[in-house]
């Protein structure tokens, strides 16, 4: 156990040197060269992400949020697909834990992919096609199990229904339908009977209002 927990201190360590040398290197290079640096981090986690644990993907997601910062908008990089975005997106979504530490700093990278992602108009319009529609089900299915699950922590199911909404918010018009054959039907759940699962534990549709 101790070994265990000596070798994620170490991880952590690691990664921790790793992203303050990115930070220090990167402000030497032109942005293309950010970018692309960036890029080849996202597209390097198909390779590494695989192999790893649900607490090793905890400690690897600063690197991966700063490989984000880099690239900035993905429509710079040339030839950049969402097919290289999409297996992060899908590991770190599959593993998403109920621990609400571990859940928010999922959250915040899956989060923090989209932010991106709204930012590079051929990149979302992609991740919004029709044929992505099972991993965004299972996207809003994970926001939507901890928002309701009355067990979760107030400030995990706030940031569950703040997630939701940046789904919402950065859907282009013309993808809408491909988002409504996924919340059609769910949403209305959210608010059942008198007070609602927010207000039963303080969360209400004032905060979901915000975003």
């Amino acid at each position: 156990m101790y070994s265990h927990k000596k070798n994620n201190e170490d991880f952590t360590e690691y990664v921790a040197e790793m992203v303050q040398y990115l930070q220090d290197v990167s402000m030497k290079y032109s942005p293309p060269e950010q970018q692309t640096a960036g890029g080849a981090i996202i597209i390097g986690s198909k390779l590494i992400l695989p192999s790893t644990n649900t607490q090793e993907k905890l400690i690897l997601a600063p690197l991966y949020h700063h490989a984000l910062d880099l690239v900035s908008n993905f429509d710079n990089i040339p030839s950049f697909q969402w097919r290289h975005v999409h297996p992060i997106f899908k590991f770190y979504l599959d593993a998403l834990p109920r621990d609400t530490p571990g859940a928010i700093k999922i959250l915040k990278l899956l989060i923090k992919i989209q932010d991106v992602l709204g930012k590079s108009n051929k990149m979302n319009s992609e991740f919004f096609d029709f044929e992505n529609v099972l991993l965004l089900s299972r996207l809003i299915t994970c926001q939507l199990e901890i928002v309701k699950n009355v067990d979760c922590d107030v400030s995990l199911r706030k940031f569950a229904l703040e997630s939701l909404a940046k789904v919402v918010r950065y859907c282009p018009g013309k993808k809408a339908p491909t988002v409504g054959l996924v919340v059609s039907g769910i949403l209305g759940g959210l608010f059942e009977g008198d007070e609602g699962i927010f207000g039963q534990h303080g969360v209400t549709g004032e905060h979901h209002n915000r975003e």
